[in-house]
């Protein structure tokens, strides 16, 4: 069988049915077609992108660059 390649445009909109629409990757995988072990790396891949990473609760702030100091939130 033949790998099968997909666009960039499809593997983000495919990300964002994870973390945006609230699937999870088994159930987006099957509604795409595609295998849940592809669908997992793209959300590590393409999730880092501004715009992709979860932002609902249970979303983990991203945590400071080397050298930097960690952000107070005034509690």
């Amino acid at each position: 069988m033949a790998r099968r390649k997909f666009a960039r445009e499809f593997k983000i909109s495919a990300v964002k049915l994870v973390n945006e629409q609230g699937y999870s990757p088994a159930e987006a995988a099957r509604n795409l077609g595609v295998d849940a072990a592809t669908l997992r790396s793209w959300v590590e891949k393409f999730g880092a992108e501004a715009g992709l990473a979860p932002s609902g609760e249970g979303a983990v702030a991203a945590a400071p660059a080397p050298g930097e100091q960690p952000a107070e939130d005034g509690a």
